[in-house]
């Protein structure tokens, strides 16, 4: 006799549910609810890598508070780190943004396949 394991519809739709609510309970989200944070992307993404004291003149923080920032967008992903002699430079991390991006997606896709067909 062979079973058969499958997922009910309701259970899909749960499941998909659940992974879509988690992707907007993540880091990535709550990096980008931060509007000094949305800045400091935005001056990257024009200017190109800089360390903490040129985004601190664009950006009028404090500089412990800007630094704080931006080892948080590393963490999260968003942005590449290197040290170099006494300075800390920054830069948009495009391949981790796309991937952060590109994983939303395929959960929002799935939760409309599941969900809202």
């Amino acid at each position: 006799m062979h079973i058969m394991l499958s997922m009910t519809a309701t259970q899909k739709k749960q499941n998909a549910l659940r992974d879509l609510v988690e992707v907007f309970d993540s880091q990535f989200f709550k990096a980008l609810a931060e509007p000094v944070r949305i800045e400091i992307l935005k001056f990257l993404l024009i200017n190109g890598k800089s360390d903490v004291a040129t985004v601190a003149k664009s950006i009028k923080k404090d500089r412990s508070v800007l630094s704080r920032h931006l080892h948080n967008l590393v963490e999260t992903g968003l942005l590449k780190h290197e040290k170099i002699s006494r300075n800390s430079y920054f830069e948009i991390d495009a391949n981790g943004f796309r991937t952060k991006v590109s994983a939303l997606f395929q959960k929002v896709d799935r939760a409309i396949k599941d969900c809202c067909p």
